[in-house]
């Protein structure tokens, strides 16, 4: 899945079926560049489809079929992602019992189920007394910031619907895992397990500026910037390796994918040599 984005504005949603070798239009946009977020045959997004309108989409890859799940007008919360997970789908709105003057220091977390069910579905909001952007879930723990853009935001965790809990500042990237949510903060990689497991180990080293890529199979994704070669470099961490007993950076489970060194070709032979 992809956005073919025209450089005058707007763009297309395609999917490649690799199976079938086929390449088809989910949808046409029409202003800014959607963040599109695939949870098995399911796609999710938040789209501008107004001047003063934002929807939220659903598409099933199966049947074609195309759902608006909510509709946001004159809202500014209709720059956050929404997410997706096999359970849910999760966006930001305004609190509706939040007073007028704080509109912009609470919002809720809205959740309409994805389970099989008779009954008619409907969008359940979660409140956690902080703004919300870009909220994250796995059907159990749900993550946000609390900025739409400024210099310090900060990361909450709510399991459960519970009290939410703060864990850093100066966030740049985040997503959860299956018991674990991963993050960047100040340049440096983080993970932290609740419940049972219940620490947190960086798992950057120690001088690496970092940037988050993202979480898949409870596998962690990051760049590393510059360095010697002054070339990008992606590692990645199995977070079911690490060791809650050692302390430190979680070193033994690094791994890296570097981008192929160029080889040198050979010196031409001098004129004369066999």
């Amino acid at each position: 899945v992809y956005l073919d984005h025209k450089r005058a504005g707007g763009g297309e949603i395609r999917v490649l079926d690799r199976s079938q070798n086929s390449l088809s239009t989910v949808k046409t946009y029409y202003s800014g560049m959607p963040t599109i977020v695939l949870e098995g045959d399911l796609l999710a997004w938040m789209e501008r489809t107004g001047t003063n309108m934002d929807k939220v989409f659903l598409y099933d890859l199966r049947n074609r079929e195309n759902m608006t799940a909510a509709m946001l007008e004159r809202s500014v919360f209709g720059q956050s992602d929404v997410d997706i997970c096999e359970s849910e789908v999760v966006w930001a709105d305004a609190d509706p019992y939040a007073p007028r003057e704080q509109t912009d220091q609470q919002a809720v977390i809205n959740s309409l189920s994805l389970l099989p069910s008779t009954e008619a579905k409907k969008v359940q909001s979660y409140a956690p007394n902080t703004y919300v952007h870009d909220p994250k879930t796995n059907g159990t723990a749900r993550v946000w910031t609390d900025q739409r853009s400024g210099p310090a935001p900060k990361l909450y965790l709510s399991v459960n619907e519970g009290t939410p809990e703060l864990l850093a500042e100066n966030v740049t990237g985040y997503d959860l895992g299956s018991d674990f949510v991963a993050y960047c903060a100040d340049e440096v990689m983080y993970v932290y397990f609740w419940g049972a497991r219940g620490f947190e180990r960086q798992v950057s080293l120690q001088g690496e500026k970092c940037i988050f890529s993202g979480v898949s199979n409870d596998t962690v994704f990051y760049y590393v910037t510059g360095g010697v070669s002054a070339n990008d470099i992606i590692k990645f961490v199995m977070v079911n390796e690490i060791d809650a007993r050692s302390a430190g950076p979680a070193v033994p489970t690094l791994n890296i994918l570097t981008t192929p060194t160029p080889i040198s070709p050979a010196p031409a032979p001098e004129p004369g040599a066999s």
